[in-house]
């Protein structure tokens, strides 16, 4: 798992670059396959959801949001 941190996220993809591929992606269209949501309670008793979303290429992506 790699986690990347403000600082390293705009040092990486800077925000004139990510607006501008973001702008592509609505003018050409793309492929965004179905997400998944699983609710949980976590250790302290609060809902928990783990979004669970399929990659390009049969890869998988994981994001977890926990609350707060």
């Amino acid at each position: 798992m790699q986690i990347l941190d403000q600082a390293l996220t705009e040092r990486c993809l800077p925000f004139d670059r990510l607006l501008a591929a973001i702008k592509a992606k609505f003018i050409e269209g793309c492929y965004a396959p179905l997400r998944n949501i699983h609710w949980q309670d976590n250790q302290i008793r609060q809902a928990t959801s783990l979004l669970l979303m399929p990659g390009a290429k049969s890869r998988q992506q994981l994001v977890s949001a926990p609350p707060g």
